[in-house]
């Protein structure tokens, strides 16, 4: 009696222990990570280099064209006409130590073969072992890999349904069933086997004691579905959370995840509650602090997504009404005549943005000087060197501009009439045709490439 209790208790705190919510759309990936790793085959002359996916070298096989079979460290030797390597059929296969094997085939009530392993005979002796992609070496098979029979419409108006088998498989697990129809999880990094029990009534078709059925494996987010029993996996424990799914709905769209890092199995959870009676209280308060602590990171991190979001929408619009005015001040500058229109009125605001200690004009209206109307801007603080306002309207008194500088700028067809240029630079810029009525240049920091040229006044 006082198992059952504490094993009801088990699965309140697993209820506790675990979250159940729906991923958002787009947010859910393919659950089967059963993807093998791939290899990438090089050719050095008549050698073969077997590199992982990262470029790492992992064999060099002398003397002979091998290719990728689809089977998991096997290789395909490709055979020899005439001293030229072609694309024909495979020869024969070989592991990554050159020798020669077999893959081990089966059919799978399915017209697409797959593979158990491969074998290779030693002394007299046939040996059968597969892939462990996790230590990169070759396992001794003890039991039939287990495979899922994988439906499919082919084709969007056809009423004809394929059929294909995956292997029930990622990088660190890898599942087996005996003749008897037993389950096992094999780790690949400990080389351990754990049987798991379940249902095998299919609710479906009600067709009881199948080797398999409906089978659901989420390796990502370690939680694996037979028929219904739930396991969540661990590189250490595999726990049972089947009691704690009996009344919630299940599908792909559903995502489980732990609120603590690591989750007691049952004999630790039996035996802190039978040695501290306090512990199942801290414990509970423990859990429930923990989901406070995570419920506000979730609300944080939704506002931050939200404010980025919103930052995007911004900056999405910006641009789109940026490039309309761009386009359409460009289309004026082309037209030339602006009598009839006039000059374009800009706030300073718009015009100008802040750098560091000064103004700058914004970048966007750097090519469209001249269809600006400058008439009440002033240009105190405001860099102009390097600018080219030839054409426009500008009235810029060079005292007062950023750090006196007017250098490499193109100031032809202004009024500068009783400017002062004392202590300006001027090196490099032009004014022609420009109005200097009692403008004196003779204090001015010029050099051999500033041109003032056929100024006149009033």
């Amino acid at each position: 009696m006082e198992e059952e209790a504490l094993k009801e208790l088990y699965q309140e705190y697993l209820d506790l222990v675990f979250e159940i919510s729906e991923y958002e759309d787009g947010e859910k990936q393919e659950t089967r990570d059963l993807a093998l790793p791939r290899f990438v085959i090089e050719h050095d002359g008549n050698d073969s280099l077997i590199k992982d996916s990262d470029g790492k070298l992992i064999s060099v096989i002398k003397n002979k064209y091998i290719c990728e079979t689809g089977y998991p460290g096997l290789f395909g030797v490709k055979s020899n006409n005439g001293g030229a390597f072609d694309n024909y059929s495979v020869s024969y296969y070989i592991d990554f130590n050159d020798r020669r094997v077999c893959p081990l085939r089966g059919r799978f009530n399915t017209s697409k073969e797959y593979t158990y392993g491969i074998s290779w005979t030693r002394l007299g002796r046939t040996h059968y072992y597969f892939y462990n992609d996790a230590t990169g070496a070759y396992d001794t098979l003890m039991y039939k890999p287990l495979v899922f029979e994988y439906e499919f419409e082919n084709g969007a108006y056809t009423e004809f349904i394929g059929q294909m088998t995956i292997f029930m498989e990622n990088q660190y697990y890898k599942l087996f069933i005996d003749d008897d129809g037993k389950i096992f999880l094999y780790r690949k990094s400990l080389g351990t086997y754990d049987e798991l029990a379940y249902n095998k009534t299919d609710k479906q078709s009600g067709n009881p004691e199948k080797d398999f059925i409906a089978l659901d494996i989420n390796f990502d987010k370690n939680i694996m579905k037979i028929n219904d029993t739930y396991y969540y996996l661990t590189p250490f424990d595999v726990i049972d959370i089947s009691g704690m799914m009996k009344n919630k709905r299940w599908s792909r769209s559903i995502r489980i995840s732990p609120v603590k890092e690591k989750i007691m199995p049952y004999e630790l959870f039996k035996t802190k509650m039978k040695k501290d009676e306090n512990f199942w209280k801290l414990l509970v308060s423990e859990i429930k602090e923990l989901k406070q602590k995570k419920y506000i990171e979730d609300l944080e991190k939704a506002k931050e997504i939200q404010e980025q979001e919103e930052i995007l929408r911004k900056t999405k619009r910006a641009k789109e009404l940026w490039e309309l005015i761009l386009g359409a001040m460009k289309e004026l500058k082309e037209l030339g005549d602006l009598s009839i229109v006039g000059r374009i009125k800009v706030d300073e605001d718009l015009l100008f943005i802040k750098v560091g200690d000064h103004l700058e004009l914004n970048p966007y209206f750097i090519s469209f000087l001249s269809l600006i109307d400058f008439t009440l801007i002033s240009f105190k603080n405001v860099k102009v060197s390097e600018l080219d306002f030839s054409g426009s309207n500008a009235r810029i008194d060079p005292q007062i501009v950023y750090n006196k500088d007017m250098s490499r700028g193109n100031y032809s067809g202004l009024d500068f009439n009783a400017a002062s240029f004392k202590d300006v630079n001027i090196s490099g810029s032009v004014f022609t045709d420009s109005l200097m009525d009692f403008t004196d240049f003779t204090e001015a920091k010029k050099d051999d490439d500033t041109v003032i040229e056929r100024h006149y006044s009033f």
